[in-house]
Formats: C-alpha cells, structure tokens, sequence
C-alpha cells in the first residue's frame, strides 16, 4: 500500500509539471505570434505611407508632364505654315473674335479655351507632315520627346494608383493594425512628454492645477492720476475686486464694476487735464500663466 501510495504522489507531480510546461509553451508560442505580427504590422503602416509618398509624386509628375505635352503642342502649331488648312482658318477666325470681346472688355475664357483646343489639334494635324521647316521640325521633335515623358509617368502614376492599397484581408488587418500601434504609440511618447519632459511647472493645464490657479488670482485696484494745470497732481481709486492673470504680459480679467467708474471719468472729464489711469494689483506678472 505504501509503494502504491508513493507511484501514485510521483506520476502526480510529474503530470503537473508536464501541464505547466506545456502551458507555458502555448503561452510563449502566442507571445512570439503576437509580436511577429505587430512588427509586421507596424512594416505594412510605414510601407503605407511609402506608397502613398510615391503615389503622390507620380500624380504630380503627371500633371507636369501633361502641362509640358499641350506647351510643346502649341508650340508646334504656332510655327506658320503648317497642319491642316481648315484648322488655321478656324484659328484665324477665333482670334478675330477674342480680339473683338477684349476690345469690348468682355470676358474672353471660353473663346481662350477654344483657341488653346484648336492650337493642340492643328499640332497633331502637323505632326505627321513631312515637309517641314526646319523651326517645325525641331519643334515636332520636342513635341516627341515631351509626348514620350508623358507616356511614361502616365505609367508610373498608373502602377502607384494600383499599388497604393494592399490587397487581401490579412494585408489590411496588418494595416489597420500597425496605424492603430503607431496612433497608440505617438500619443503615449506625448503624455510622456508632458509629464516628464522639462518645462514651465507654473502653466495652468488642467483644473487640477490648484496651486497655479492660485497664483494667477489676485486684487486689482483701478483709478487714474491727473496733472492740473498749474502743475499738481493727484489720483484716486474708484474700484476694487479680484483680478485674473490671463498671460505673461500682465493683462488681467476683472469684473466689470471694478473699471466701470474709472472708463467713464476718463472720457467724460474736460480735455484740459493730463490724465494717465493707472492699475494696482497683488497679482504680479508670471511668465508661467497661460494666454
């Protein structure tokens, strides 16, 4: 019975420690799962914004390459004697009839916008042509180039605008949560940084700060000082109250009784008085008080 008893104590324990180990091993293996895939995560946020970035700059190159296409264009056009004879008649018609509208001081957008059409067509009409001039040609010719730049950051923009979303469940959940650790991770460096990184301790936050909200209220006393015309001067106060220090400067808030008399005889005794208000408080400038 004793020997039963004691088999029976070691498979026990050697059970046990064969479940813990084991649990800890799945414990461990989710662990590495869970980090491996937030740093994979936090890879697809920044191959993100890479994408986004170059999206971006092709879009821009684009643009540009287009604005070049249509001034080589109108280049080409605007050499004489060249592209469909049609189209130069149209031309000459329409610049008739900007002139007039401008004469007129009208608006001419439209009739711009028509010209700048017919310059673009009568440059294709003109491309093919093979007997030009030799200003023609060399316009044909950066018309080419410039048509060929084009083309390729028409491609570029086309594969970024393809590429700038991930494709799958799995490469947006990666996304989503990589922004989510960045969005996390930024707002934790900032309360960090508030809390802990050097800086005005007497700058009213929040209404916890008891002991600067404290120091930011005072008495003020307003009144004014007169010089009369033989020379003498006096003052006098006409209010008092609490005042608040609202910015580094020393501009205070007080109620309105407090200012109320002083404002008034100010603008209401004669102009042959030199008056100059003045203001007495227990409330002191403090750098530290908020605007």
């Amino acid at each position: 019975m004793q020997c039963l008893s004691l088999c029976s104590a070691v498979t026990n324990t050697d059970c046990w420690s064969s479940d813990a180990s084991e649990k800890g091993g799945r414990i461990l293996s989710f662990v590495r799962l869970a980090l491996g895939w937030l740093l994979a995560s936090l890879a697809a946020a920044v191959q993100q914004v890479r994408r986004a970035v170059t999206w971006s700059y092709t879009t821009r190159r684009r643009k540009q390459a287009a604005e070049q296409l249509i001034s080589a264009q109108v280049a080409l056009s605007e050499q004489g004697g060249i592209g469909d004879d049609g189209l130069r008649e149209q031309l000459v018609a329409i610049d008739d009839r900007i002139k007039s509208v401008k004469a007129a001081q009208g608006r001419a957008q439209e009739l711009e916008a028509e010209r700048r059409g017919l310059l673009i067509r009568l440059a294709e009409s003109a491309v093919a042509e093979s007997d030009l001039h030799d200003e023609a040609k060399a316009a044909r010719e950066a018309l080419n180039q410039t048509r060929l730049a084009f083309k390729q950051s028409e491609a570029d923009a086309m594969e970024s605008r393809q590429r700038l979303f991930p494709n799958g469940a799995t490469a947006w959940g990666r996304l989503l949560t990589g922004t989510a650790a960045f969005i996390l991770i930024a707002l934790a460096f900032f309360s960090i940084g508030r809390r802990f990184l050097p800086g005005d301790s007497a700058l009213i936050r929040t209404l916890d700060d008891d002991a600067e909200i404290a120091d930011a209220v005072g008495f003020v006393v307003c009144g004014y000082r007169i010089t009369f015309p033989d020379g003498t001067k006096g003052e006098g106060s006409f209010g008092a109250g609490t005042a608040f220090a609202v910015s580094p400067d020393g501009e205070l808030i007080t109620n309105k009784h407090v200012v109320e008399q002083t404002w008034n005889d100010l603008h209401a005794y004669a102009q042959n008085f030199l008056r100059v208000p003045y203001v007495e408080s227990s409330v002191y400038r403090k750098d530290s008080v908020v605007n």
